[in-house]
């Protein structure tokens, strides 16, 4: 794993509070971003990390729409 580069946001959930840092990436990829707390760590590449923040993304859009929540 690379060094840091930045540190990108700061997630809470519930109770929790995770940062999201960005990191230079291996030889196979540009970048690497951590999603990490004290309890919890996950690492993606950066293609990766596209991926998962689509679906993040997408199912709560979905969750908005059954629950009836606007973002208007």
């Amino acid at each position: 794993m690379g060094s840091k580069l930045a540190n990108l946001a700061e997630i809470r959930i519930g109770d929790n509070i995770f940062n999201v840092e960005l990191n230079e990436g291996t030889k196979s990829e540009k970048f690497d971003v951590h999603i990490q707390n004290n309890n919890l760590k996950l690492y993606f590449k950066d293609k990766d990390f596209a991926i998962f923040s689509a679906c993040v993304i997408a199912a709560k859009k979905r969750f908005d729409r059954l629950k009836g929540i606007n973002d208007e």
